[in-house]
């Protein structure tokens, strides 16, 4: 019904609409909200106006009251807005991104779509078919030290922000950042060991389960954190073995990041051995992973231009 009504009130079709959060990452509790993704194309027409279409907006439904509603999308590429926000008993940030900056996105190898186009948890496929081409070209396209890169810096990132107690998120919610940290360094230690993207678990659980950097009793303590606390809502760091894995997060970052500049040779590793983590992801935003002509950028061009002639009013 709500997907319906997103068609009517932007003049679009939903592609796609799937699952992005705690609830496809095991950390979910019951009151956790919904993160949803939906995938949106025009009719062509709308394609050559003078007026740009909307590439992204959210639409927030439920009891998000630190978020202010009432602006409307105006277009362009950078144009993500909070639509409006409508009462519900459900807690639920849908956000729509339109399909040309998707394929952009794609080929920028942006861990974002990677993991809306392998949730376990889908809501709405306009075409099995096109999804699946879809998630052909992810798999095709995606680089696996960049998705690894990627996983690490957003360890790093989360991992410096521990300590800072004065921000409200690391204050109130400490062990969600700590499996944050964890999941960055767990699906990047995954990606190094299979040296590719397809089969990469979201699910925590299993990350844990797969690890060879960390020992039978470090999965056991992160497998009771996960089920004792963060799912029953208790978000202290407030124990001995919790604060020593913590510490122990920030030597696991270090060693995969040299997993994965062993994995790289000659000229390449020296350069990049220099830039650190982050250097290494804003230089990553920049390069895309498909050449120009090639079989694949054939395949995702003919596939959207496919897509946005198949809209009819």
């Amino acid at each position: 019904e709500k997907l319906s009504e997103i068609s009517s009130a932007h003049g679009c079709r939903v592609l796609f609409c799937a699952e992005r959060s705690s609830h496809c990452w095991g950390t979910s509790h019951p009151k956790s909200d919904n993160d949803i993704k939906a995938i949106v194309f025009y009719g062509a027409r709308k394609y050559y106006s003078l007026r740009s279409v909307s590439r992204t907006w959210k639409i927030i439904y439920g009891p998000r009251d630190t978020r202010v509603g009432g602006a409307q999308p105006n277009g362009g590429d950078n144009d993500e807005k909070t639509e409006q926000i409508e009462e519900s008993e459900f807690d639920v940030e849908l956000s729509c991104i339109e399909l040309t900056k998707v394929s952009q996105m794609i080929i920028r190898n942006d861990p974002n779509i990677f993991e809306i186009f392998t949730s376990p948890i889908i809501y709405h496929g306009h075409s099995t078919e096109v999804i699946a081409e879809l998630r052909r070209i992810i798999f095709d396209t995606y680089d696996w030290k960049k998705l690894a890169t990627h996983y690490l810096a957003w360890s790093s990132g989360n991992h410096k922000q521990l300590s800072d107690t004065k921000k409200k998120r690391i204050a109130r919610k400490p062990l969600k950042i700590f499996f944050v940290v964890w999941r960055g360094i767990l699906s990047a230690e995954w990606l190094v060991h299979h040296r590719l993207c397809k089969g990469l678990p979201l699910y925590i659980p299993d990350l844990i389960t797969f690890s060879r950097l960390i020992d039978q009793q470090q999965k056991t303590v992160m497998m009771r954190l996960l089920t004792t606390k963060l799912r029953k809502c208790h978000y202290a760091i407030d124990s001995e073995q919790t604060r020593n894995l913590v510490g122990k997060a920030k030597e696991m970052i270090a060693t995969v990041n040299k997993m994965l500049l062993d994995s790289q040779s000659g000229d390449k590793k020296s350069q990049t051995e220099e830039k650190s983590i982050h250097q290494r992801v804003i230089q990553m935003r920049e390069q895309i992973n498909i050449d120009k002509g090639s079989n694949t950028a054939k395949r995702l061009e003919q596939l959207v231009f496919k897509v946005i002639e198949s809209y009819h009013d």
